[in-house]
This record gives C-alpha cells, structure tokens and sequence, in this order.
C-alpha cells in the first residue's frame, strides 16, 4: 500500500505575521491613538485583553494538553461530554402553593424542563410552619412545604425516580430530606434511585442574609448526618451546595466568584471531615452553583477554570480528582437584568445560557426576563426554557464535546483567571477563612469595591447596558407587575396545616407527639430514621425542626454585615421612576429642549448621542427642528416650557454661537438650565459667563447628571 500524498500548507505562499507585525499595522490605522488605550482592555477582574492571540500565548500551558473528562477537568466533567448525557433544564418554578407548583412543573416537564428545581419559601426555608410565620415569608420565593401531605401535593403524577430533583432546601435540607424520603416510602419507590441535589449551603445563607436561624455547628452537624446517611442508603443524591452565585449577584468579579467558591467548599470539607465525613464522600456529594453574566467569554472561562481548580484542592487533601469532579449548576445572571426595556433579559439570558453550555455545566436555569420584578409569567417562562430546548436541539450543542477548547484566547483566559482566582482564594485563607473574612467584613469589602466600580463605569456609560443607560426606548411604558396577595397565601397555608392536624386522629396524634420526644433524645444515625417516621406521623417541618434543634439555642449565633445583594441597572431604573412621577404630578413631562443650530447633517450624530444621554433618565427630548438663529431657538425654547436648554451644532459654530443663544435663553426662560453638547476647551469661562450651566459629553458622568437636573426640576430620585 503506497503511503498517502502528503498535504502541502494551506496558502504556503503567504508568510505567517507575527504579533508584532500586525501590531505595526494596527497602530497606522490608529493614526497617533494610543495603542494600549484603545486596543487592550482591562477588565473587572484585574485582567487586561488583548486584541488578538496567537499559539505563543498558550505556550507552556499546564492545562493545555488535557482531554474532556480527565483531570484537571478544564475540558469537561465527562469524556463524552454531553453525548453521555445533556444538561439538565432546570428551571426554578417560583410557585407559592404547593398544587401550583405540580401544575407548573408537569406541563413543564412535558415541553422540555428535564430537572425539578424546586425553590422552598422564606418560611420553609427557615424551618417554620405557615402559621409561625410572618406575611411576606409564606409564598415568597418559593413553595410553601410544611408536611408529608405537601410533598404528595407536589409530586402528583410525577415519576420521581424517573426524573433529577434539585430541592433548594436553604437552612431546612436535614428535615425538609427527611420528609422527601418519608414521602419516597410511602409511595413505594426506590430511594437510591433518587438523583440530584437537596440544597445545604449555610455558609452562602449566611453572607445573604447575615444571620443564621441556628449555630453553625449545628449546621455542620445536620449536613454530616444527611451525607452519612445518604451513603449508608447507597443513593445517589448530593447534600452539600456552594452558591457562589451569591458574590456575583452582589456584583463581585469572576475571579472573587472562584475563589469564594474554593473557600467555601474547601470549609464544607474540612468541617464533614471532622465529624467522620470523609473528604471523597463530601466532594462527591457537592454541587456548586454559579452566576454566568454577560461577558461570554470570562464566563466560559470561569467554569473552565473552577473545575481545573477544585481538582487542585481535592489534590491538596490527597484524593483522586478524577473520582470527584466538580459539578457545576448554572442560571443566568441577576446583576445585569433590569426592569426598563425588559424584553432585552431575553437576549443577555440568551448568550449567558450560551456560556455556561460552552463551558460544560451539568444543569443550568434561564431566568425568564420579567423575573427581576414580577412573578413570570407561562410566556416568559416558556421563552426562558426554550432557550435551553433551542440550544439542545436546533444548535445541537448536546452533540459536541467541549467546543470552545483549543481556542487561543479561551484557553489563555483559562489560566488567567484561575491564576487570579486561585491568589484571591490564598487571601482568604490568610483572613482565618471564608468565614473569618465574612465575620470581618474583608470579603464583602472586596466585593462592593467591584461592585461600585462596574455602577460607576455604567454611569459615566464607559460599560453599556442596552436599553438602560444606551440605545433606550423612548416610547416604553413600565412593565405590569404580578406581585402575589401574600396575606392570603399565608392565611390559605396556614389553614391548610391547621385542618391536616385537627382532623388526625387522636391516636395519631398522640404517636407525633412521641415521636417527637424521642427526637430529642436520639443522636447519630438512629435520628434520620426517627425523623422520618415522624414525618410519615404527621409531624410538620416546624414541628421537627424544633425538636433537631432543641440544643442548639445555648449555642453562639453568628451575626455579620450581609453581602448586599443588588441590580446595576438599579440607579437607572431610578432614575425613570422619578421622571414618571414628575409627569403623574406635573401633569407635563421631564422636558429638555434641544436648540440644534444650522443644518442638523453637520452634526446629526451629536444630536442623536445628545438625546440618548437625556432619554435614558427619563426625559422626553423635543429634538426634531433645527433652528437657523440664536433668536428662533430661544423663543422656541420658551415656549415649549421646558426647565432644561441643550445647545446642539458643530464645533465650529458654537463659538460664534453659543456666548448669544445661552444669554437669550436665560433671559427667556426663568429658571432655565442651559447645556451644551460637546466639550467648551478654551471657551469655558466665557460661555458660563454668558449663562452656560454645564456640557454633556462623553466625559460626564451620564448618571450623575441625570440626577442632579431631575432634582432641580423638582423631580426628587
């Protein structure tokens, strides 16, 4: 057999450019700009891009060589990627009634949905009872779960064994788990083959919230019972949950998401570890949760480079990676969504879910774009888990094995932000840990450092948010909110657990009662099962929350400055609710009448930026005629009773114009604020001594502005 024809290089004639070449070339189509100022870009995360990357870049690599499903991971959990098996769609159903949530979560399950993400509510997730709790904390976030009675309610005609449960159990995962398996028994199925996760996270509960309703040692403790348990019953369900999402919500980097992840979970293992919990047994059980925002390919690289380095941390403790690698669950981004020009969270949700599914997550939820200020809807939740059906089945990204490897620029990127990561990680190592940091304030410290720096690049509009601080919709009308009667959620609930206990007969109450005794007594192994059987009793979750927790009030709480959890379009949003008001009670709008002088062709594109810079805070812009002298526009100006000038024309004009036109519309206008679009040079003095009140530009704080000319027109933000 002769040997195959060997190819010659493609386009051989052509001599390969060097960077350096190409950057020659770059910087003669810059004509005299600065290079590193245009063309590199730092970002959030103490990284600076480059413009383009070549094979140098990734030289030396450590990461570089690996295949999918090998350590360190990088490249995927799973050697066949998503041909074994697709993400999971796990959508969060935030349904208040337990019949609410079956309803929702069937017909979901039956149009794409392939893991129940079942969100429990504020009061379920502290462990009380419908009737202990306040309105506003039954319904709220979640489903209201309180008894055996609700998991059947839940569950209806869903094969549970057939299907991924991911139950978000906040500080209640031991007896919210015990009910779930007592509920499991009665039904007559398997409980090893059970999948997925029951949430136990009190770490990430206490930085959102500040506060713990219990000791963490008594946290600990019930997570080391239920992962004990859970691997005598050989199942396969996870128990232990590090929502590192709670740092990006807050507005922390990608790098501070990794490395509080690291930590977080670096102290899950250490404290299982101490009470018998072998560290394989903890890791296997662990799934982390990220926030995936809108910088696709940081965001690829994130969980890229978390899986690369919690192999490094089971390393560290001496155990085979391989036989644990990290799980990871995504869901879009809520930092960047925003209640104006809402329809736009359909397309950032969009290229997040993009991220994440490039990136290797095992189950991901797209939040639907009303999520942030309404109850979603079936059309927004459809539109959300279609996103997921769409990437699955028409781009077919279920049937490619980690498509963004070898890229030049991810790969770099990789390695950039684990080395980051991985530094910010030591730091709070050297803090005494994650939760010495957070007792500090030094993490949330570091955090809201970011957090201020990416509200003031926003504003001074150096970053875009479409439709927000850039590009908005003049036209838009504020979205309808559907806010449930939380009164009446608390009031139904609370019936419903009072009728289940006063029909029980007295004998099986009596037997509650007993159980619930001897749960104050029984320790170790023999509490699950005691637990559960008290749940198939009758006994309530606040009923047997009380008794777990019998011994823990001597126990010191832990109280810190919660992480504060926040919007960037927030001052934005703002802003419009202040101009709104002002019409409500003005029965007028936020008016700036814009005085474009000469033909607007010379200058159209100054006149359009300047309208968008008023628009986005909620003002109408009379903008639409051009005026030949300084006398037409000021009369105009006046008559249109607008409290706010902007003098639009070309650079050239303004000199022979502005110092005439400022002084006419002063005298015209009492009160008025008069503007120039552009920047004054030399002519500042001049002008705001002929009445000249300020310049809009790209120099100024678009946000700042905004504020301070609503405030003076009596429109308080």
């Amino acid at each position: 057999m002769s040997a195959a024809p060997v190819k010659e290089p493609l386009l051989k004639e052509f001599s390969p450019a060097t960077y350096d070449q190409w950057k020659v070339e770059a910087e003669k189509l810059l004509k005299g700009a600065p290079f590193d100022k245009k063309l590199l870009t730092p970002t959030h995360e103490g990284i600076t891009l480059k413009p383009i990357y070549n094979a140098s870049d990734v030289e030396g690599l450590p990461h570089l060589n690996e295949k999918p499903g090998f350590p360190n991971f990088s490249r995927g959990a799973l050697a066949a990627g998503y041909h074994a098996e697709p993400w999971k769609i796990s959508q969060e159903l935030p349904c208040g009634a337990p019949e609410e949530f079956n309803a929702a979560i069937r017909q979901d399950l039956m149009r794409g949905q392939s893991e129940i993400n079942l969100l429990v509510d504020i009061a379920t997730a502290s462990g009380s009872d419908p009737d202990t709790a306040q309105i506003g904390e039954v319904g709220a976030c979640g489903t209201s779960l309180a008894m055996l009675r609700d998991f059947e309610t839940v569950f209806r005609d869903i094969y549970l064994d057939c299907v991924s449960l991911y139950l978000r159990a906040g500080i209640s995962g031991l007896p919210l788990a015990t009910l779930l398996l007592g509920y499991v028994r009665k039904a007559g199925l398997d409980a090893k083959k059970l999948t997925g996760c029951i949430e136990m996270d009190p770490i990430g509960i206490l930085l959102r919230a500040g506060k713990l309703p219990v000791s963490l040692e008594q946290a600990y403790e019930e997570m080391a019972l239920l992962a004990d348990y859970l691997n005598e019953q050989g199942s396969a369900l996870q128990s232990v949950s590090v929502q590192a999402g709670v740092i990006h919500d807050a507005g922390g980097s990608a790098v501070q998401e990794l490395g509080y992840a690291l930590a977080t979970g670096t102290a899950y293992l250490n404290a299982l570890q101490q009470k018998n919990v072998p560290v394989l047994q903890t890791a296997r059980r662990t799934r982390f949760s990220f926030s995936v925002g809108g910088n696709f390919f940081m965001e690829i690289a994130k969980l890229r480079a978390a899986r690369l380095l919690w192999a490094r941390v089971l390393e560290a403790y001496k155990v085979d990676s391989s036989l644990a690698p990290m799980k990871i669950h995504a869901r879009t981004s809520l930092w960047n969504k925003t209640s104006v020009d809402s329809h736009v969270n359909m397309l950032r949700a969009t290229t997040e879910a993009f991220s994440a599914v490039l990136a290797g997550c095992q189950s991901l939820h797209v939040g639907p774009y009303d999520e942030v200020f309404s109850v979603p809807d079936e059309f927004s939740r459809r539109v959300a888990r279609n996103t997921q059906v769409v990437l699955q089945e028409e781009c077919e990204l279920a049937r490619v094995i980690d498509p963004a490897g070898g890229s030049w620029y991810v790969e770099w990127l990789t390695n950039a932000i684990a080395e980051k990561a991985w530094a910010f990680f030591q730091d709070i190592e050297k803090e005494g840990g994650i939760v010495a940091s957070m007792e500090s304030g030094w993490l949330q410290k570091q955090v809201d450092a970011i957090a201020q720096a990416k509200i003031k690049a926003l504003g001074q509009r150096k970053e875009v948010l479409v439709g927000t601080n850039n590009y908005p919709n003049p036209k838009e009308q504020s979205p309808g909110k559907r806010i449930p009667d939380y009164a009446a959620i608390r009031s139904k609930r609370a019936n419903e657990l009072l009728s289940y206990r006063i029909c029980a007969e007295v004998d099986a109450d009596t037997a509650v009662m007993e159980s619930l005794s001897r749960l104050s007594s029984v320790q170790g192994k023999e509490l699950i099962p005691e637990m559960i059987q008290a749940g198939l009793l009758g006994a309530s979750l606040g009923e047997m929350t009380r008794s777990l927790r019998h011994a823990d009030k001597d126990r010191p709480k832990l109280y810190i400055t919660p992480l504060r959890t926040q919007r960037v379009s927030q001052g934005y949003e703002k802003l419009r609710e202040a101009a709104e008001k002002f019409r409500a009670q003005n029965g007028r709008e936020a008016l700036v009448f814009q005085c474009n002088i000469g033909p607007s062709r010379t200058y159209r594109l100054r006149a359009d930026w300047t309208t968008a810079f008023f628009q986005v805070g909620g003002f109408s812009v009379a903008s639409n005629r051009d005026f030949k002298t300084a006398e037409e526009a000021a009369a105009a100006c006046a008559e249109s009773g607008a409290q706010i000038a902007v003098i639009c024309s070309t650079d050239e004009q303004y000199a022979g114009v502005v110092p005439a036109l400022a002084q006419q519309l002063k005298r015209a206008g009492t009160g008025l604020t008069v503007l120039v679009a552009g920047a004054a040079g030399d002519n500042e003095a001049a002008w705001k001594e002929a009445g000249v009140d300020g310049f809009v530009n790209v120099r100024a704080n678009n946000f700042e502005t905004l504020k301070s000319l609503l405030n003076k027109i009596g429109a308080s933000v």
